[in-house]
C-alpha cells in the first residue's frame, strides 16, 4: 500500500546518521550521555466509513512520536513540528488528534465529490536518532497521501540543546555574519555531490531562486558534520537532497563551548 512509503522517511532518518565515508571519523561517535528519557506514543483516527474494512481499505491518520519524561519544552517543539506539515499558519493548533480529525474530514468532503477516490492517509513517524552530551536529535517525518499521485514525503530535524532547554539554532553554533561563508562551503559540497561545475547554471535540474545556492534551516547534528537536508520538490522533483559538511570545513566558524565541542578537538 502506498502510505507504507513512509519507511522512506524513516530510511532518510537514518541517512546523517549512519552515513560515512570516513570510517576514522565515525569512530570519534561519543559515548550516550545525559540521555532524556522517553516513551513513544502513537495516535490513530480512522474514517467514518472504515466500519467493516481492513485498516488498509479504508483512509487513516496516525501519528507516532516520542513523549520525553518531565520535558514539556522539548514535547511542545515535536508536536509543533508535526503541525508544521499542515501549515503552521491556517492550522497552529498543537493537538495531534485534532489533525489527525481535520485530516479524515477532508478525506469525507472529497469523498462527497468523488465516490470512488482511494481512501487517504496520513503516516507520521518521529523517531529519537541519538541522545549525546546535552544533546537529543530527533527526526520528524510525515507521508501523506491524498487520492493523487503516489504521496509525499516530508522530513523536519529537531536539534535538542538539553541543558539550555531549547532547540538549537544555526545561530548557537556557529559565529554571527558567517552565513555567506557557510552557504559558500555547503554550495561546494552540493557541486561535488552532484558533479556539477564550479560555474555551472543550477538549472533546470534544480530549483533556486533566482538560480542561485541558498543553503536550508532544516539540519541535523551528528558526530561527523552538519547535514542538511531538502525534501523532494524542494529543489528536485526527482528526490531529495543531502549535504553533509564535515566539521573541519566548519571549524573556523563555530563557536567555542557549544554542543558540537564535543566532535571536534577544538
Amino acid at each position: 500500500m502506498k502510505y507504507k512509503a513512509i519507511w522512506v522517511a524513516a530510511a532518510a532518518i537514518a541517512f546523517f546518521g549512519c552515513n560515512s565515508n570516513n570510517q576514522k571519523q565515525a569512530k570519534k561517535i561519543p559515548a550516550v550521555k545525559d540521555t532524556v528519557g522517553y516513551s513513544n506514543q502513537t495516535i490513530l483516527e480512522t474514517s467514518d466509513d472504515c466500519k467493516g474494512k481492513t485498516m488498509d481499505s479504508c483512509a487513516t491518520a496516525q501519528f507516532t512520536f516520542p513523549v520525553f519524561n518531565g520535558k514539556d519544552a522539548l514535547n511542545d517543539t515535536v508536536r509543533r513540528k508535526l503541525v508544521f506539515f499542515f501549515n503552521a499558519e491556517k492550522n497552529p493548533k498543537t493537538d495531534l488528534r485534532e489533525c489527525a480529525k481535520l485530516f479524515l474530514k477532508a478525506y469525507a468532503f472529497n469523498k462527497k465529490q468523488k465516490p470512488n477516490i482511494p481512501p487517504f492517509k496520513l503516516n507520521s513517524l518521529t523517531k529519537v536518532m541519538a541522545q549525546y552530551n546535552g544533546l537529543t536529535t530527533i527526526g520528524a517525518g510525515v507521508f501523506i497521501y491524498m487520492g493523487y499521485d503516489n504521496g509525499h514525503n516530508i522530513l523536519r530535524f529537531i536539534n535538542w540543546n538539553q541543558k539550555a532547554n531549547k532547540e538549537v539554532s544555526l545561530d548557537d553554533i556557529l559565529t554571527g555574519g558567517n552565513s555567506k561563508e557557510l552557504n559558500k562551503i555547503a554550495e561546494g559540497i552540493f557541486r561535488q555531490n552532484e558533479h556539477l561545475s564550479d560555474t555551472a547554471s543550477l538549472q533546470p535540474n534544480f530549483h533556486f531562486r533566482d538560480n542561485k545556492f541558498l543553503l536550508t534551516d532544516n539540519y541535523l547534528i551528528t558526530p561527523q558534520g552538519l547535514g542538511f537536508y531538502y525534501n523532494k520538490f524542494q529543489l528536485s522533483q526527482l528526490k531529495p537532497v543531502e549535504i553533509l559538511i564535515p566539521y573541519d570545513k566548519l571549524k573556523p566558524l563555530m563557536k567555542p563551548n557549544t554542543v558540537l565541542s564535543q566532535f571536534v578537538n577544538q
